[in-house]
C-alpha cells in the first residue's frame, strides 16, 4: 500500500506559546532588522546616544534585568580598576545604560516581551544585538564573551579576517611513489 507525505504547516496553540514565551524572531521582526536596535528617542540624554555603551532595554520588576545589570556593573568597574592600557582591554570606556520599554513606544512593541535585551555600541555607533546570558553566566565569563564579541566586530571593521588563526590549505597528497587511482 503506498503512503503519500504531506507537508502541513505548523500552527502553535495559545497554550505552548504561552509557556515558551514569544520567539526572538518576533522581536526582530518587530524591530525591522535583525541584530540592530531601533533609534534611541528624543527623551535620551546625549550620554546615551554616542560612546562606547552597553545597553539593555528592561522594565519594572524584571529579575533577569537587575540580575544583568549587576554582572555588567562588575564588568565595567572591574575594566576600569585593572587595566592600564586601553589596547589589552577591548570594554575600556563603556558605560551601561539602562532603556525602560515603559517609557517609550517604539521600544515597548519591540522589546517588552522579550527583557533583557542587550546591545553593544562601539565607537561606529551601531548597536549590534548581544546573545543575552543565561542567569548563572557569571561576570567573568560575561566580561569575556563581550570582549571577544567587541574585538571581533572592531576587526571586521578593519576588513581583517575574523579568525586568523585558521589557514586552509589545499594540495593533493603526497602518495610515497604510489600510483594515483
Amino acid at each position: 500500500m503506498p503512503y503519500a507525505l504531506a507537508l502541513v504547516p505548523f500552527v502553535a496553540s495559545a497554550t505552548s506559546e504561552h509557556r515558551r514565551g514569544p520567539s526572538r524572531d518576533v522581536a526582530r521582526r518587530a524591530r525591522g532588522s535583525v541584530g540592530v536596535a531601533r533609534g534611541a528617542s528624543s527623551d535620551t540624554t546625549a550620554a546615551e546616544t554616542s560612546g562606547r555603551a552597553f545597553i539593555v532595554y528592561t522594565k519594572p520588576g524584571c529579575c533577569l534585568c537587575d540580575g544583568l545589570f549587576e554582572k555588567l556593573d562588575a564588568v565595567t568597574s572591574s575594566r576600569e580598576a585593572t587595566s592600564a592600557d586601553a589596547d589589552a582591554d577591548a570594554l575600556r570606556g563603556f558605560v551601561v545604560v539602562k532603556r525602560d520599554v515603559s517609557t517609550n513606544a517604539e521600544w515597548a512593541d519591540a522589546y517588552a516581551d522579550v527583557v533583557p535585551m542587550l546591545f553593544v555600541r562601539d565607537d561606529d555607533g551601531v548597536e549590534r544585538e548581544v546573545r543575552r546570558p543565561t542567569p548563572k553566566t557569571s561576570a567573568a565569563r560575561l566580561g569575556a564573551d563581550l570582549d571577544a564579541f567587541v574585538r571581533r566586530h572592531r576587526r571586521a571593521a578593519t576588513g581583517q579576517p575574523a579568525s586568523p588563526s585558521w589557514v586552509v590549505v589545499s594540495a593533493p597528497p603526497d602518495l610515497g611513489g604510489m600510483p594515483r587511482q
